[in-house]
């Protein structure tokens, strides 16, 4: 009887042990997937970011085709995007550009930078998403974005 006993304790902490075990590779693998989380954030933000940057490219490379005479159709034939897309290219350039010099302008009664002015970062918003699909050139999709552009530029 005695043997029967230690056997069943000795299974019973078995037992205990491999609980306390699951528990902490639960807190692990949650403390792993938290970091991961935290980690697809800062790529996504890092991203959205540069991507901006780069759709300001694209809207001031319009804008400038369209300075030397170019009409929007012509724009859009030239870049391969619709001409809805061209459209909304000069439009968040000419945005920007204006948002540039009311930044340059200082704030009249203190001598001081326009504290409206912002850092420059929401200019990107002015251009909507446009839905990419797998093989298509960026930006000929004839998707309707005129509630992206208008949330977008009454979230500022």
């Amino acid at each position: 009887m005695r043997e029967r006993e230690k056997i069943v304790t000795a299974a019973v902490r078995d037992y205990i042990n491999a609980w306390h075990a699951i528990g902490l590779v639960q807190q692990r693998r949650d403390t792993d997937i938290d970091d991961l989380k935290r980690r697809i954030e800062d790529v996504t933000a890092h991203a959205e970011q540069e991507i901006a940057g780069h759709e300001q490219a694209q809207a001031a490379a319009a804008s400038t085709i369209q300075d030397q005479g170019h009409t929007d159709t012509e724009i859009a034939e030239l870049l391969e995007i619709s001409t809805k897309r061209a459209r909304q290219l000069i439009s968040a350039s000419r945005q920007t550009e204006t948002t540039k010099l009311v930044r340059a302008q200082p704030d009249i009664a203190s001598g001081q930078p326009n504290p409206l002015a912002g850092n420059g970062s929401e200019d990107a918003a002015l251009l909507p998403e446009v839905g990419r699909t797998s093989g298509s050139h960026p930006g000929s999709e004839e998707k309707d974005d005129s509630d992206t552009l208008r949330s977008r530029t009454t979230e500022k």
